[in-house]
């Protein structure tokens, strides 16, 4: 097989600039195996590239306050404090609640 050159499509915009090019990457290594798995099936090879390059933008699951806040400002759609819960929505659009501790038992 020629080495020839993988037309990569643009990355989603709301990941940071350094978080595009790993997508990219991602996408043209997966392109790669996609080409040696369906040798014949070009829109099989764009289908298991750009499925594996978006693998990415999955947000692990927070199980915390302090995890919830950790999570990279492009993963989160919204990041409220409503009636003593943070109140988190992530890009894949999935909600969560945690109680916002007392700063005064942190102290103690």
């Amino acid at each position: 097989m020629a080495a020839e050159e993988i037309n990569i499509p643009e990355a989603p915009q709301c990941l940071p600039k350094k978080e595009r090019a790993e997508w990219a990457e991602l996408y043209a290594k997966a392109f790669r195996q996609a080409q040696r798995n369906f040798p014949e099936d070009e829109a099989a090879q764009r289908q298991a590239a750009l499925r594996e390059a978006n693998r990415m933008l999955q947000v692990p699951e927070p199980k915390s306050h302090e995890e919830a806040l950790a999570l990279p400002a492009h993963q989160v759609l919204l990041s409220e404090v409503v009636d003593g819960e943070l109140r988190i929505v992530t890009t894949d659009a999935k909600r969560y609640k945690f109680p916002v501790p007392d700063p005064d038992k942190k102290k103690k």
